[in-house]
């Protein structure tokens, strides 16, 4: 019935058209329709997400990415934008695994929480990177992706403490 649902309910002590005439002592059966009504709730984010620019220094279009999710090829631009991320920033709770053609088990780099990159070409990284998945905690070793994370956090890691 179209979304509708149908419920047969007995009416003690009524007969005929229930509230237009006096009813007469007996048991009925009244049809009655419920309309069943949809809800689509909205959560709160929870820092999982990752901002990319077109231009270095987030500047040019802008368009923030809500995860936990996958974004194959990064079909993200609309008309007008640069063919190219070349700014991008990690929400406080968002692990961005960067990486090409859907091979996601080699992943190319990574961004971890509240990591800013002013401009891409700077990460000096030579593959054509094409796709992003966001997870909103680390992956686990059992994960596509999981050594290159550990390797990446690692020299960044690194290079973090040389420079302090």
């Amino acid at each position: 019935m179209g979304g509708q649902l149908s419920r047969v309910v007995s009416v003690a002590g009524c007969q005929g058209q229930v509230g237009t005439r006096m009813c007469q002592a007996s048991l009925t059966s009244v049809c009655v329709k419920v309309v069943a009504m949809g809800k689509l709730w909205i959560g709160e984010t929870n820092g999982c997400w990752v901002d990319v620019w077109d231009k270095p220094g987030f500047a040019g279009h802008h368009r923030r990415l809500l995860g936990p999710a996958d974004f194959p090829y990064l079909r993200i631009a609309e008309q007008g934008w640069n063919p190219q991320v070349l700014s991008l920033v990690a929400g406080p709770n968002a692990y961005a695994q960067f990486y090409e053609d859907l091979n996601f088990h080699d992943s190319v780099f990574w961004v971890l929480p509240n990591q800013r990159v002013e401009n891409v070409a700077e990460l000096g990284c030579n593959d054509e990177i094409d796709s992003l998945r966001i997870y909103d905690r680390p992956p686990f070793a059992h994960e596509p992706g999981y050594a290159a994370y550990m390797l990446w956090a690692a020299s960044h890691l690194t290079r973090a403490t040389k420079t302090e």
